[in-house]
């Protein structure tokens, strides 16, 4: 049997216990605790962070309070990586020394039941490449670079071999781990394997020491040899931004083999035809030894023979080939107001290997910032001068003389415009054009060569009536033609964009408009808004400094 305290004894503990109160909490409670506030969980090597610690106590029959007058003790589970200096005010700092993974333990020794708390932080170089997956890539396929600071990565490289980073994917940033994402595409002539991957960013090198292999042979939307690769820009592939219907600046040109030549075939799908598009085709690297154009749809036995088609120099109206003359050129940018009847498909024959980009833009885009898209915008193909035709307000009748500023939108762009010739009889049709580059200072004079055809049919082949080739920036011709329909084909041979006035009379000569003064347009606004990454002098410019002309 346990004896009483006597009264001395009683009053002496109950004085002894408020005095204990007064400095440090008993551990007569239902629980103890420490606990860390989390701070970024990775800390750079040579850096260092102060950490701040709370203690709480759940006593009995009461609620939880937090505990401040008492000191705790900090430790490093690995001072080689994170070194620890405990501070006033139950804070710490902590020093980054080496990469790794170090645990920061803070105690409360007064209260021996306090469950410790334990934080785990990363020690890192600015930039450091945990993994980039996928291991195993064709061209025109994207890696996606992991670790930290990797958002900022700018330039990666396989092997010998830099990747083409991908600007419109936004870097994810994980703040759990700290960690982030980069996305770079593989192109040509990217290695089949490599043992080491090095990322450059924000001045900082890292390397990540993943064996990545390449298949060389095919790229990512490599087609059959009998029909397309579909392709459905409504779902925007490839491209992180709704306003890019598609974007890939790595698709590759295989080597042809055992065949005369290979040809990529793709094939746009969209359910909304009436909206405005622009294309963007850049193959710097391949001048000269491709035939690359948009079209109609094709078969396999005919892919260069589509009812309408657009580009390297290789125009079809009606399934008739129309060639007029055309420096070779690294690529084309065509804006459309509508896609042409039937849908668009994108054919690229090659004999011999290398890269390209293919980028598929919502909305009309001409060329640069100063072009003013004229009336008839959207006219590449004599199928959509069709359309206008019959629309009343942009019909051309030559029952009167017709004036008119227009405009080539597009480097190496074609205007196709149908005009009536009426009458019971043969009609001398005069056409002057003269131009003007949109730009102040271009860097050429701009030549819009003049043709005049028939309108063919199945069983009557296209033929140029009237030509109008030479004469600088003016062009003039003269042509008797009989009632009916007929074609003005307006060619940009050399490249550059240019605003022009036409005219257009049954007599022996027509007086042009006055050309509008460039330095006052007004430029198109959608045009402004488009990026510097997708306009074509640009894209162009950057594919010729990253894989020159061999």
């Amino acid at each position: 049997m346990l004896r009483a305290f006597p009264a001395r004894c009683r009053a002496a503990a109950a004085l002894s216990l408020i005095a204990a109160a007064c400095s440090y909490p008993t551990d007569n409670s239902a629980g103890a605790w420490v606990t860390i506030d989390t701070p970024t969980p990775v800390l750079s090597r040579g850096t260092d962070t102060v950490l701040t610690a709370h203690v709480y106590l759940l006593e009995h029959g009461k609620d939880t309070v937090e505990v401040k007058n008492i000191e705790l003790t900090w430790s490093s589970g690995d001072p080689t990586l994170a070194t620890v200096t405990a501070l006033p005010g139950r804070t710490a700092r902590v020093t980054g020394v080496n990469p790794g993974f170090v645990t920061i333990t803070a105690t409360a020794p007064a209260l021996q039941s306090a469950t410790a708390s334990h934080l785990q932080l990363r020690i890192s170089d600015p930039l450091s490449i945990d993994s980039v997956r996928p291991q195993s890539v064709r061209y025109g396929q994207e890696l996606t670079v992991y670790g930290v600071g990797a958002q900022n990565v700018d330039a990666l490289f396989l092997g010998s071999q830099s990747l083409i980073l991908d600007q419109f994917f936004v870097g994810t940033i994980d703040t759990a781990t700290g960690t982030s994402t980069r996305r770079f595409f593989v192109d040509f002539p990217t290695p089949a394997r490599a043992e080491s991957l090095v990322a450059i960013g924000n001045s900082f090198l890292a390397v990540s020491h993943d064996t990545m292999h390449v298949d060389i042979t095919q790229d990512i939307l490599d087609s059959s040899l009998t029909s397309p690769s579909h392709i459905d820009i409504d779902q925007h592939p490839y491209a992180s931004t709704p306003t890019v219907a598609f974007f890939n600046p790595a698709l590759y040109a295989e080597d042809p083999l055992t065949l005369p030549f290979k040809y990529d075939w793709f094939s746009f799908v969209t359910t909304h035809p009436d909206s405005a598009f622009t294309f963007i085709y850049i193959a710097p690297a391949l001048v000269g030894r491709e035939l690359t154009f948009l079209s109609a749809p094709v078969t396999a036995g005919t892919l260069a023979s589509g009812t309408w088609t657009y580009g390297s120099g290789h125009y079809n109206c009606k399934g008739w080939s129309f060639t007029p003359g055309e420096e070779p050129n690294g690529g084309y940018q065509v804006a459309f107001t509508r896609l042409p009847p039937g849908g668009v498909q994108f054919v690229s024959l090659f004999v011999d290997r290398g890269s390209y980009q293919l980028i598929v833009r919502h909305g009309y885009f001409p060329a640069n910032a100063l072009t003013r898209p004229d009336k008839y915008a959207g006219d590449n193909t004599c199928d959509l001068a069709d359309s206008n035709f019959v629309n009343p307000a942009l019909r051309i009748d030559l029952s009167s003389p017709v004036k008119d500023t227009l405009s080539i939108d597009n480097g190496f762009g074609i205007d196709w415009l149908r005009f009536h010739v009426p009458g019971s009889g043969p009609q001398l049709v005069t056409v002057n054009l003269l131009a003007k580059a949109f730009t102040a200072t271009p860097v050429r004079t701009p030549e819009i060569n003049l043709y005049v055809t028939n309108v063919p049919t199945s069983s009557i082949a296209l033929t140029v009536l009237k030509s109008a080739l030479t004469g600088g920036t003016s062009r003039s011709l003269a042509v008797a033609l009989a009632p009916g329909d007929y074609y003005l084909v307006a060619h940009d041979s050399v490249g550059i964009p240019a605003e022009y006035v036409l005219c257009m009379t049954i007599a022996a000569s027509c007086i042009l408009p006055p050309l509008p003064d460039v330095a006052a347009a007004a430029g198109n606004p959608e045009s402004r808004a488009l990026s510097p990454a997708l306009q074509f002098d640009s894209l162009l410019a950057a594919a010729k400094k990253r894989r020159p002309r061999r």
